[in-house]
This record gives structure tokens, C-alpha cells and sequence, in this order.
């Protein structure tokens, strides 16, 4: 698609902005080509602009759009090379939110490198600073140019929990998760069990399936774990982001888990 020319003269805003909307003319409209026998499962956080592959210079303009409501803070991050983190903002949500929730932006950053790789990770956080949902693109950044902004890759959740089902009680040691993910070669899925005080109680690794049919393919694992009390649990199933951020996607449910 012909990258979109991006100013860079304009100024940041000070502070990046939430906003609370249905669906206007303003909005873009989503559309997703894939077969309607198979599941469209819209993404929770959709970034709109910059889109994957973008050549940024400073300051890049974020456009994002949240379908799930957040109930601890927003986190927006920009990584460049060796790990090296350009950009962070926090914002808690507040406690009122619905969806859909937009997300505006200015970020400025610099480079040491006339062209670096980077990634912008957006992460909607719960009350106990767990991740809730967790989307990113992969960017080329410039220290100096015209910015070429591409348009969104797909629009569809990266991956989905089908099974257990958000609140479900899990007995007997063993939890076993299923669902769908847009496979990538050599990045398998990542399975936690995180307690409320961040201990990770059961993890395991999970293959995705080839998709027979739309982009997705199936995965399924038995997650075991070990508790000497019921507890509330966070379950989170993730691409690692290596070498820019802890994250690539994720998703998660919370369980009740007895021993």
C-alpha cells in the first residue's frame, strides 16, 4: 500500500490523550478479508498509526483504539536498538471507562544511529500491574527524513483464549488452555499463571497449529500448577518480545485456582 507522507514540523502534544467514543464518521471503518465461516475476532488493542514497517522520524504520531476496558493504567513504549527504551508514558484509566477507548498521541525520541529498528509496544495494565492485553509493531526509525507512515497490517486479536473461560474455577493441578493465534515461525506461545502478588504459579510452551482456514491456528496445552490455597490467578498467553520488550501480543483471563 503507498505509505502515507507525515510532517514533521508538527508539535507533540503534551500529554497523550484518552477518549471515550462510538463509532463516528470520523472513525476508520475496520474490515478484515478473511472467510465468515471463520472466527473475526476484532483486536483488543488495535494500533492504527504508525503501522508495522512505518520509517519514522520524531515525532511520530499514535493513533489507538481499546475493546476492552482496562482497569489499571495504559502504558505506551517505544524501544529502539540494544534494547534501549526512547519512550514511555503511563496513564491510569478511569474507573468509568467503557469501550470502544481511543488513544492519541505525539512521541519523540531520538537516535544515536542514522537508522535503527524499533518496536512500540501499547499494554493495557490491571489494578495489581499485571498485563490485561498487550499489541506492537516492528518500525524502522530514522534520525533525520520524511516519515512514511504505513497503514494497519491486520485488524484481528493475535491471540485468542477460547478455553477456560474468564472466571472459571480450576481444581486438580492442571489447567488446560486452548485457542487460536495467527502462527509465526519460531516464536511459540507462552503460557503463565500469575498470582496477584506477581508469582508465577504455572507456565508452560504451546506450538501453534497451521491455520486450515483465515489466519488462525489452533493451540493447545496443559498448563500444570502447584498452590496449597485457592487463589485468584491472571492467566496470560504471549509471543516474547525479545530483543526490544518482555511482550510482542498477549492475552489474558483471570481464574480461580484450587488446589
Amino acid at each position: 500500500m503507498t505509505p502515507i507522507p507525515s510532517s514533521t514540523t508538527r508539535k507533540p502534544t503534551q500529554t497523550p490523550s484518552l477518549m471515550l467514543s462510538r463509532t463516528t464518521t470520523s472513525t476508520p471503518v475496520l474490515t478484515a478479508t478473511i472467510s465468515t465461516e471463520y472466527p473475526v475476532v476484532p483486536a483488543e488493542i488495535l494500533i492504527l498509526t504508525p503501522g508495522s514497517g512505518s520509517k519514522l522520524v520524531s515525532p511520530v504520531e499514535l493513533s489507538a483504539r481499546f475493546n476492552f476496558v482496562v482497569k489499571g493504567h495504559i502504558r505506551v513504549e517505544l524501544y529502539g536498538a540494544n534494547n534501549q527504551l526512547l519512550y514511555r508514558s503511563v496513564q491510569k484509566v478511569p474507573a468509568e471507562t467503557s469501550v470502544p477507548m481511543e488513544l492519541s498521541d505525539w512521541i519523540e525520541f531520538e537516535i544515536a544511529n542514522e537508522t535503527e529498528t524499533g518496536r512500540l509496544v501499547i499494554s493495557g495494565m490491571d489494578e495489581m500491574g499485571r498485563a490485561q492485553a498487550v499489541n506492537s509493531v516492528d518500525l524502522l526509525l530514522r534520525s533525520e527524513g520524511t516519515s512514511e507512515v504505513l497503514p494497519p497490517g491486520t485488524l484481528l486479536q493475535p491471540i485468542v483464549i477460547q478455553s477456560p473461560k474468564d472466571g472459571a474455577v480450576q481444581k486438580g493441578g492442571n489447567v488446560i488452555v486452548s485457542g487460536l493465534a495467527i502462527p509465526e515461525v519460531d516464536r511459540p506461545l507462552r503460557i503463565e499463571l500469575i498470582a496477584e502478588d506477581g508469582r508465577v504459579v504455572g507456565q508452560r510452551l504451546a506450538g501453534v497449529g497451521e491455520p486450515s482456514e483465515g489466519e488462525y491456528g489452533i493451540f493447545t496445552i496443559e498448563v500444570p500448577y502447584r498452590i496449597s490455597d485457592s487463589i485468584p490467578v491472571r492467566l496470560i498467553v504471549y509471543r516474547d518480545g525479545a530483543p526490544f520488550s518482555p511482550y510482542a501480543q498477549l492475552a489474558s483471563i483471570n481464574l480461580i485456582l484450587d488446589p
